[in-house]
């Protein structure tokens, strides 16, 4: 049997595999891969499809990070405890790291305390993501009032969270 683009059996040929291409254009205008399979079978003059799959994947297996809360700026009195919010989206699951002034404070990168806990006037990373001071510092030796933002990391890529200013009150 001889398929044109005039009989039946063509046009059924050419809809699927239109089908096809433009689930592929699809694919590759989101930054995915699609794969397609389509059987034919041929009996009695007349050509169907007896299965169809349609499949589409993520090209680099993950999906980039995306900050989802933003910190905000704050002001606390001193020895008061406060948080600043963070949180990320992404595949694989962004670590999330915290900066104040351009300096790296705090990372959950690793499951160890030192990580995830700062000495210097008792940060802690939240497991969601937040920076949770138990009591703000200001003296001369140690302050923690400044310019503070998150990194969300991944794989995939990088994301960085809007400013946030800590200013602390005199009580």
């Amino acid at each position: 049997m001889r398929l044109t683009r005039n009989t039946a059996s063509g046009w059924l040929i050419r809809l699927v595999l239109t089908a096809a291409l433009l689930l592929w254009e699809y694919a590759a205008a989101n930054g995915l891969f699609a794969s397609c399979a389509t059987r034919f079978s041929i009996a009695g003059g007349r050509v169907s499809p007896y299965w169809n799959t349609a499949r589409l994947s993520s090209i680099s297996g993950g999906k980039p990070p995306r900050i989802t809360e933003h910190p905000s700026d704050v002001t606390v009195p001193r020895h008061d405890p406060v948080t600043l919010q963070c949180s990320a989206d992404g595949y694989p699951t962004p670590v999330i790291e915290w900066y104040r002034d351009g300096e790296f404070i705090i990372s959950s990168s690793s499951n160890s305390a030192s990580s995830t806990t700062s000495t210097a006037s008792s940060r802690i990373l939240l497991p969601g993501g937040a920076l949770f001071f138990l009591r703000v510092v200001h003296s001369r030796k140690e302050n923690d009032a400044g310019v503070y933002w998150c990194l969300a990391r991944n794989s995939q890529g990088v994301a960085r969270s809007r400013n946030a200013t800590l200013t602390i009150a005199r009580k």
